[in-house]
């Protein structure tokens, strides 16, 4: 993405200097000074992502789980009431059924509370964990789910575990 905004922001000062064929005019330069600010914009933003984003996407800790793309604070294992696993389109999914109460605890971040309230008009109180860009197999992660919850939540472990080979 920062690549395809760096293209965008150098046609944008091409189209603003009126160097890019048939760009002369004040409507010209407008357009570019425009897509020169707002993919300009999208390029530091990516960049500050970059750099400032943690390695550790997803932690598994005897307090809770945290997934920094979906949230800011950890979800305790207390508000866990059952944990799934969905396949979709080839996708693994660990989806985390929260509790009343904890739902009123979650701490999300943007994307986080645009995820949950779409899950939540269908009458879902569950967080989706997608685990497509991790380097772990999804087998190890819903492995380790679900010692974590022996541990210090069993109730929440599914009826039937799923042992993955």
């Amino acid at each position: 993405m920062i690549a395809l905004n760096c293209v965008f922001c150098y046609l944008g000062f091409l189209i603003a200097q009126g160097w890019a064929y048939g760009t002369k005019g004040s409507i010209s330069i407008v357009v570019g000074w425009l897509t020169l600010v707002v993919f300009g914009s999208f390029l530091i933003l990516g960049v500050i992502r970059l750099v400032k984003t943690p390695k550790t996407t997803l932690v598994f800790s005897p307090v809770g789980v945290l997934d920094r793309r979906l949230s800011v604070g950890i979800i305790p294992w207390s508000n866990i009431e059952k944990i799934s696993q969905k396949n979709y389109r080839g996708h693994e999914f660990l989806g985390l059924q929260i509790t009343e109460e904890g739902i009123q605890q979650l701490d999300l971040n943007l994307q986080g509370r645009l995820s949950f309230w779409l899950n939540s008009v269908l009458g879902r109180n569950t967080v989706w964990i997608s685990t497509y860009e991790f380097d772990a197999p999804f087998s190890e992660l819903w492995e380790r789910m679900c010692q974590f919850l022996q541990e210090h939540n069993p109730k929440a472990l599914p009826d039937r575990i799923n042992h993955f080979k």
